[in-house]
């Protein structure tokens, strides 16, 4: 106790030497720093705690000027974690102070120092401290420790961005941040850009080079808070490609005081232009560096737009990309993330290896369409294939930072149901792809293209995408086309998430689907179901896998939708074997059609979970076909089988399934002598009925839904053609039979003239 006491003793007469030195050194004219206020002595956690220090004794003439004045903090956290958080000098709206803003990590007591460099002299001042509390958020977003596919907060909680580019004129009422909040939104692209009342560039022709205005400064203050409040992120764009374009597209160089410094094209290379650049990106990580809104740089948006990269210096200005990354990756504490593009239409696989996020731009009519004729089918799988590509060939998170506006493979109008319906396409797709956020969709400035109904399929995405942690998992990729149905997966050993859409807009209801390869040994899986349009759950079903391979149908969702997501993980089978479920896939067969068809019986308990029974299951069939195979059959975890095949008569075949203990279940399959290829009703646009049926190249032909009065329904196809005079001597439409007939794949028409001149 003597010990400490003297201990005590000594440590507060160090403290009062240390005083009497600092203030000696003041009256003397020597550089003095100390913290002048703290916003408050205990701050949530991921909070900002702002401090506005007292230099005394300083001489600069620029304060942004690291070279003449370059003050920093140093926090100590309760784990001994020391962060170095540059300060910043503050004028907007003559503040005339110095700030430093951090927002700490960790629940406990903090430790801070400040120091101050000026004219070859080093002050510190006293150690402080403040304490951290608890509180709702997750922090800032990084690149997934757990799968670099992915984003995560500073706490490791999963992020999947889902967002539009929101570049400026942003404003935080009913139709602005607020609409993108109540849509389920969490992130937005934003430029450092003077367009839609933004208040200019960070470093503009009114501050001068070298120097930043507060104006502008002030109205990114403003949309940093808005984005906190209503927990948004943001990307923002330091260098849109219209600040360094003279000649190019959207030119704005005689808007960039960097033009005092260098000609455009040396931009990426030249010395001066460099020592300035970095005076500025310490500028942006000091001042808003410490915000859980702020998400990633974005170094440059479309680098191929600026003359830099036009004149033939494409070599500089991707080495340059290099160096602005390296020094935010050195210079930001938090770990952000930087991205850099080119303009639609391009990969740039030698940017994508420097950047921590390969962002591509997705304007589809840069591309070429996957499926001609087939507008919305061309889109889905352009999406969902540069999505893969991305995710095969680079272990990082790759976005679409920006995507849609009006290039798109149909032409389609704003607002249309059409446009809609891409733009529905696009998230699931891309989802299924593994993007690690939605298209940055250009621009919700638009309200045209960013419409209510475009928002809502926003909203009913979120409600699906944000329920699932995406950085469990790492995932391999599975597509296929069955059956005319775009089978889209994501699988690993313990979850199995993707989306399918019939290929032409038909109903997906009752559609089967096969996933080969989930698992090494056979078991059972939970598959949810989702309305993709209302993000709600269709239904669920236990699904036993056969040798590897998961056999699944689609439930009704009493919508007649074309697509449905699912999620699928696997479960513990039952205990207590209760009865026998049958299924088949399609039940409505075409008699004249002989082909085997194979039936399944799974063992359940009362839950429907698949039981690993054994009791042998003994078929009968009454009615038209018969049943070959083992019978009784000897179930293999919990599943037997037997095929059925018609012999040509029509009717009902009614298969029964028993076991010794368990309920018996009951299958009826109908034959018929005819079967609708289709009956209109479904449609609901002619982009839809087009989706389908189809125009034979080089003949004229529209096809259009019409109301009718027939008996069969209230739609029908109307068929508007031309023949001869400048135009093919016949007119052919035609669509894929999905297999529906025996021997033929397609139904085609064609019109010639019968020279009866009707």
């Amino acid at each position: 106790m003597l010990f400490g006491k003297r201990l005590e003793v000594m440590l507060n007469l160090l403290r009062a030497l240390f005083v009497v030195l600092l203030t000696h050194a003041t009256l003397f004219g020597q550089l003095a720093v100390d913290i002048k206020e703290m916003n408050a002595d205990a701050v949530p956690r991921y909070e900002k705690l702002e401090l506005i220090l007292q230099l005394d004794q300083v001489s600069y003439s620029n304060p942004f000027n690291p070279n003449e004045i370059d003050v920093t903090a140093f926090f100590t956290s309760p784990s001994d974690s020391l962060w170095p958080v540059f300060a910043f000098y503050d004028n907007y709206r003559l503040a005339n102070a110095w700030k430093v803003r951090f927002a700490p990590n960790e629940i406990g007591l903090w430790h801070v120092t400040i120091r101050a460099i000026n004219q070859g002299d080093t002050a510190w001042s006293p150690e402080y401290t403040f304490r951290v509390d608890s509180s709702q958020y997750h922090g800032w977003i990084r690149v997934s420790r757990k799968n670099p596919h992915y984003f995560e907060h500073d706490d490791g909680t999963p992020f999947y961005g889902i967002g539009v580019y929101y570049p400026w004129g942003v404003h935080n009422g009913s139709s602005g941040l607020e609409l993108l909040q109540n849509s389920g939104a969490n992130i937005f692209g934003y430029w450092n850009i003077m367009y839609g009342d933004e208040k200019g560039i960070l470093e503009s022709l009114d501050s001068g080079i070298g120097h930043y205005d507060q104006t502008k400064c002030g109205r990114i203050d403003q949309i940093v808070q808005w984005a906190e409040e209503r927990n948004l992120k943001i990307m923002i764009a330091i260098w849109p490609h219209d600040l360094l374009s003279n000649t190019v597209w959207a030119h704005q160089w005689h808007n960039n005081p960097y033009k005092y410094v260098c000609n455009v094209e040396d931009f990426y290379s030249d010395a001066e232009a460099w020592q300035y650049q970095q005076w500025q990106y310490r500028y942006w990580i000091a001042r808003w560096g410490y915000s859980r809104a702020l998400a990633i740089w974005e170094i440059v948006n479309e680098i191929n737009g600026t003359d830099g990269w036009q004149k033939g210096r494409q070599q500089e200005a991707t080495e340059w990309v290099r160096k602005v990354q390296q020094f935010f990756n050195q210079n930001d504490p938090h770990g952000r993330p930087c991205t850099a593009s080119q303009s639609g239409g391009i990969y740039w696989s030698e940017g994508y290896q420097i950047v921590d996020v390969p962002n591509v731009h997705l304007y589809e009519t840069s591309w070429s369409a996957p499926f001609p004729g087939n507008p919305l089918r061309s889109s889905a799988q352009l999406y969902y294939d540069i999505a893969r590509r991305l995710h095969e060939e680079f272990d990082k998170p790759g976005i679409l930072g920006e995507a849609g506006y009006l290039d798109t493979f149909g032409g389609f109008e704003v607002p249309s149901e059409e446009y809609t319906q891409l733009y529905h396409n696009a998230l699931w797709a891309g989802w299924a792809g593994g993007y690690a956020a939605t298209p940055f969709w250009w621009s919700f400035a638009s309200r045209n293209i960013m419409s209510l109904d475009v928002m809502s399929q926003m909203k009913a995405f979120s409600k699906v995408a944000r329920s699932i942690d995406h950085t469990a998992q790492r995932f391999t990729h599975f597509q296929q086309t069955q059956n005319n149905v775009d089978l889209y997966v994501l699988k690993s050993p313990q979850l199995i998430l993707g989306w399918a859409r019939e290929a032409n807009s038909r109903p997906l209801n009752g559609r089967v689907a096969h996933i080969p390869g989930v698992s090494e040994q056979d078991t059972v899986f939970g598959v949810t179901f989702f309305n993709t349009w209302q993000g709600t759950v269709i239904g669920a079903q236990y699904v036993p896998t056969a040798h590897g391979t998961l056999t699944f149908v689609f439930p009704d969702d009493g919508q007649s939708n074309p697509d449905q997501a699912f999620l699928m993980e696997p479960i513990a089978y039952g205990q207590q074997a209760s009865r026998i479920r049958l299924f088949m896939a399609q039940k409505e067969l075409f008699a004249a059609d002989t082909s085997q068809r194979q039936v399944f019986a799974y063992i359940q308990d009362e839950q429907g979970r698949v039981v690993r029974g054994n009791q042998p299951i003994q078929f009968q069939l009454e009615g038209p076909g018969r049943l070959l195979g083992q019978n009784p059959a000897s179930p293999q975890n919990g599943m037997a089988s037997i095929l059925y095949q018609p012999d040509g008569s029509y009717g009902e075949a009614w298969i029964f399934a028993k076991a010794e203990g368990l309920i018996s279940d009951t299958l009826i399959i109908r034959l018929e002598q005819k079967i609708w290829l289709d009956h209109f009703e479904n449609y609901a646009s002619n982009l839809a009925l087009n989706s389908s049926w189809q125009v034979r190249g080089g003949t004229t032909a529209q096809l259009s839904l019409q109301t009718t009065d027939a008996p069969e329904g209230q739609q029908a196809m109307r068929v508007d053609y031309a023949i001869g005079d400048g135009h093919a001597y016949y007119a052919g439409f035609f669509k894929s039979t999905d297999g529906l007939f025996p021997g033929g794949d397609v139904l085609s028409f064609w019109l010639k003239d019968d020279q009866s001149g009707r």
